[in-house]
C-alpha cells in the first residue's frame, strides 16, 4: 500500500483519469456508431467471416 501511495501523486492521478476518459470515449463512440449503422456492422461481420475461411 505504501508503494502505491508514493506513486499516486496528484499529477499521476490526473494522467490516469485522462487515460480512462479517453478509453471510455473510444468505446462510447464505437457503441454509438454500431447503433447508428447496424447494417455496416453486419457487412463487417460477414467480411471477417469470409477472411477466416
Amino acid at each position: 500500500a505504501k508503494q502505491l501511495k508514493t506513486s499516486l501523486t496528484p499529477d499521476n492521478i490526473l494522467k490516469i483519469k485522462k487515460g480512462i476518459s479517453i478509453v471510455l470515449m473510444i468505446f462510447g463512440i464505437a457503441l454509438i456508431s454500431q447503433g447508428w449503422f447496424p447494417k455496416e456492422k453486419e457487412k463487417l461481420k460477414d467480411a471477417l467471416e469470409r477472411i477466416d475461411k
